[in-house]
């Protein structure tokens, strides 16, 4: 479904007039505009309340379930106000606001020489993962669904492109700059918690069959690069924690790999990505149905 152009000039009247403000003003109309979302966005809070559902566990009482996708919605308005903020943040700035855990992993992965897959997943604050590799002076690739609004699409991409991260569309574009940026032992980010080109596969998520995304796993059996799990979380206002999971090293094969290997490895990622988002179930943001018997795409 395609996103009108409303929402293009609410971006930028957001950016002239909630940008500037002091983080504390600035993050209570954040929670305004999610609270917003939450009530009038019917489809988005249905689909976020399941997915929740399978994170939290069946028998999660109706009223806490509300109060954790309502927090969801919250968050991510958070990160809209955020990625405004881009362009006035240094990334050193940024940088001084987070806590890190296995940041150690960093220098492991690209030790290999082959690159390193960025694995990370819809939670916390994932633009962040971008602005701290900036500081570090590791260049950074993301590859991210395009946006049907055409114009949405190119103010968004221009936000978080502003201090030099490199962002390209999900697709054969997409994947040719990730091919080089690889090559060039730089790192490659990509969301595994779901799909937007449909390679995906049947496996376990959460302990329920789930379709899930293959595009980190087929790129790191292509090319032999080191997949690196990383996962960032809010801890408090202006305050972010990043957690670097240990590196999985794979064999390059040029592509001779089987379906089976492919699964195998998405397997070794989710067991990466599911303690995160169990421990942060408010601050997991992904509002298409993952699980079969959803509510639609």
């Amino acid at each position: 479904m395609g996103l009108p152009n409303w929402k293009y000039y609410l971006m930028r009247l957001a950016n002239t007039l909630i940008a500037p403000l002091p983080s504390p003003v600035g993050y209570r109309v954040a929670n305004f505009f999610g609270d917003c979302g939450y009530f009038f966005g019917r489809k988005s809070r249905s689909n976020l309340e399941q997915n929740l559902k399978h994170v939290v566990g069946g028998d999660v009482e109706q009223r806490a379930l509300r109060r954790l996708t309502r927090e969801a919605f919250r968050n991510l308005s958070r990160n809209y106000f955020d990625l405004l903020r881009v362009p006035k943040l240094s990334p050193e700035e940024t940088y001084r606001r987070v806590e890190f855990e296995g940041l150690e992993y960093v220098e492991q992965a690209r030790a290999g020489g082959r690159g390193v897959i960025a694995a990370t997943a819809h939670l916390g604050s994932w633009d962040l993962i971008g602005q701290v590799t900036l500081a570090m002076s590791i260049p950074l690739t993301i590859l991210v669904e395009r946006l049907q609004s055409e114009r949405l699409w190119d103010y968004w991409m221009k936000l978080r492109a502003h201090q030099g991260m490199a962002f390209h569309p999900a697709g054969p574009q997409g994947v040719r700059a990730a091919y080089r940026a690889l090559k060039r032992n730089e790192l490659v980010g990509i969301a595994c918690d779901r799909s937007v080109q449909g390679n995906t596969v049947t496996t376990t998520f959460m302990g329920e069959s789930a379709v899930m995304p293959t595009g980190a796993a087929e790129l790191a059996l292509r090319t032999g690069a080191a997949v690196m799990p990383i996962f960032s979380t809010r801890t408090g206002r202006d305050r972010y924690r990043i957690a670097i999971e240990p590196p999985i090293f794979v064999g390059s094969n040029g592509g001779g790999h089987t379906r089976e290997d492919v699964r195998l490895l998405v397997d070794e990622i989710i067991s990466a990505m599911e303690p995160h988002i169990r421990r942060n179930p408010e601050q997991w943001m992904l509002f298409h149905p993952l699980w079969r018997g959803g509510n639609g795409g």
